[in-house]
């Protein structure tokens, strides 16, 4: 069937397709096929193996355990090692991604402190992991603004909301419809060559705005 750039294709990247230059030199490969004849959306997961790290920080900070500085390193190191590796030092977007992980892991360590405080807190919890697909979503954005790409990004708690059954939480429907015409819609159709990031897994309850 032949698309046009009327249309949209949403791409879905697990985080198997994020551990190296080559896994991320795919997905641009892939990106311009598709942005030839269409829009494209994408959504990403956190890197491989990022998720379970922060269920596992979560848990040691929980349990109060001493080496959780340790694996908020490890955390930092995974996915600066992936930033050397996808972008070179002297970009622009280099700088930028290193900030921006840099006030990220510090925002997990005032966490680390915070569960130690209040012991397990399913809502903690959730914001905890969501650190995996919000990194992901901005280092993606950063490499593919570095090859050439007119990209946008925006964090899937900005439009996607939910109740607040934290660990199982539903998404509110008509709160989420709204949000996504009026925040990610005009992104899509802005510019025709507009690469549109999106991260996945999370999202927000009604009192975060």
């Amino acid at each position: 069937m032949e698309t046009s750039k009327k249309s949209l294709i949403v791409m879905k990247f697990g985080g198997s397709c994020l551990h190296n230059r080559d896994s991320y030199l795919q997905i641009t490969n892939i990106v311009n096929k598709y942005m030839k004849y269409t829009r494209v959306l994408i959504v990403v997961s956190a890197i491989q193996g990022m998720t379970n790290k922060l269920i596992e920080f979560y848990e040691k900070s929980c349990n109060e355990e001493n080496n959780c500085d340790l694996l908020v390193e490890e955390i930092f190191n995974m996915h600066i090692q992936l930033v050397d590796d996808i972008v070179d030092k002297d970009r622009f977007e280099y700088s930028e991604m290193v900030e921006f992980l840099q006030t990220n892991i510090e925002e997990l360590k005032q966490l680390g402190r915070l569960i130690k405080l209040i012991r397990p807190s399913a809502d903690i919890y959730d914001l905890v992991v969501s650190y995996g697909e919000k990194i992901s979503i901005f280092l993606l954005t950063k490499y593919l603004s570095s090859k050439g790409y007119k990209t946008v990004h925006i964090f899937s708690d900005n439009i996607i909301k939910t109740d607040d059954n934290f660990g199982r939480a539903l998404p509110l429907l008509e709160e989420t419809e709204m949000l996504v015409k009026e925040k990610l819609y005009p992104l899509i159709i802005s510019d025709i060559d507009n690469l549109v990031c999106v991260s996945g897994y999370y999202g927000s309850t009604k009192d975060i705005c």
